[in-house]
């Protein structure tokens, strides 16, 4: 074969891969195509705002952003169509809202629009239980959002006899005045001239080893047992224990995930403890793992121990862990606190018996009769 006879052999070669790369690029191409007019027939089409945008934060949740006075203004929800229709009340609140709203009005419109959904449906509840009880009977309907003066407010919280329940009130009103002052429906904050409430947090008493064990067993083939054990075993809050979902149970990966709100790192994954794999084999296998009201698992908590309360549970399992020696920074996460701060304030003491089994390795390290 010549040279010239090898160059148009190798080029009709090329020729045939050629059509073969060009012919595979178009089924590629096709196919693609395919999926994504598959992809769009499968996903339900997102409504778009009339006004403002939304978009997909890094924690995961939805935020709605819009003008109003020429600033801009935010609302957020778990899911895309909530962040949708927050987004919309909002507008229609900033278009539509009375120049002379009334107080209490004006409450009900700020937590609808600015808490439900950004902090736990049994949060949004106790807010709305504090302003129909607390603040509702000290301020009239015909009272409006400008007219209020700090007296008000202070005769309001005088009137709470709780201080925890004070704080929270506190609280809404705060977060309700600063908020009508950024929507420029009134120029002065009143709440600047009203001393800050703050309730005074007192620590957890953690269960000792034997109440622990004495709890066990006095629970032991009760209705809210496996409630309690799962407490107990998680060093959940209350309430987050009661929206565990078994959805929420990862057993692939030996993690559960808790949904909290409460601080920023509430929302977390704890490790599957054995103790809970446990309870997993006694609870539903989808759904909620529980189906109690909040103040009925508290409530009969005193029946089974009577000398604390349901959290200190959370408390007994942190100091279980720092017994154990697991680290507080890991405490920390387990627990959902924000600042290591809180964990170190709260549950740095631990059970009485442990500090003694810890002091007698210092009494044998100093003991003049163990030295040679």
């Amino acid at each position: 074969m010549t040279k010239e006879q090898q160059i148009r052999h190798y080029a009709e070669q090329l020729n045939k891969v050629a059509f073969k790369l060009v012919t595979l690029l178009n089924d590629i191409d096709i196919e693609v195509q395919e999926r994504r007019n598959l992809i769009q027939i499968m996903s339900p089409k997102r409504k778009k705002p009339r006004e403002g945008h939304i978009r997909e934060r890094s924690d995961g949740r939805f935020e709605g952003r819009y003008m109003q006075n020429g600033k801009p203004r935010s609302v957020y929800a778990r899911t895309y169509n909530d962040c949708l229709k927050k987004l919309e009340a909002a507008l229609e609140l900033r278009d539509n809202r009375p120049a002379d709203i009334a107080l209490l009005a004006w409450l009900t419109e700020y937590i609808d629009v600015y808490k439900k959904g950004e902090v736990g449906a049994e949060t949004y509840k106790a807010m709305q239980r504090n302003i129909r009880l607390h603040i509702a009977p000290q301020a009239s309907d015909a009272l409006k959002l400008a007219d209020v003066r700090p007296i008000d407010l202070q005769r309001i919280l005088k009137s709470v006899e709780s201080d925890r329940v004070r704080e929270d009130v506190y609280n809404i009103l705060s977060g309700a005045f600063r908020q009508a002052v950024a929507e420029r429906l009134i120029t002065y904050n009143p709440m600047l001239a009203v001393k800050r409430v703050k309730a005074k947090r007192e620590k957890g008493i953690a269960l000792t080893v034997e109440e622990q064990s004495v709890f066990l067993e006095t629970i032991r083939g009760s209705k809210l047992e496996l409630y309690y054990r799962f407490v107990l075993y998680s060093g959940c809050r209350r309430n987050e224990a009661l929206t565990v979902c078994r959805e929420d149970v990862d057993e692939t990966e030996q993690f559960v995930h808790i949904r909290g709100t409460k601080t920023e790192g509430s929302d977390r994954y704890i490790p599957l403890f054995a103790g809970i794999k446990e309870l997993l084999k006694l609870l539903p296998s989808s759904g909620p793992l529980f189906d109690f009201k909040p103040d009925y698992v508290s409530k009969h908590f005193k029946k089974y121990s009577p000398a604390h309360v349901l959290h200190d549970l959370r408390h007994t399992f942190a100091t279980r862990a720092l017994e154990a020696g697991v680290p507080i920074k890991v405490v920390q996460v387990w627990l959902g606190h924000s600042e290591l701060s809180t964990t170190a304030d709260i549950y740095s003491d631990v059970s009485r018996e442990f500090s003694l089994s810890e002091a007698k390795k210092l009494d044998d390290i100093f003991n003049p009769d163990s030295q040679d």
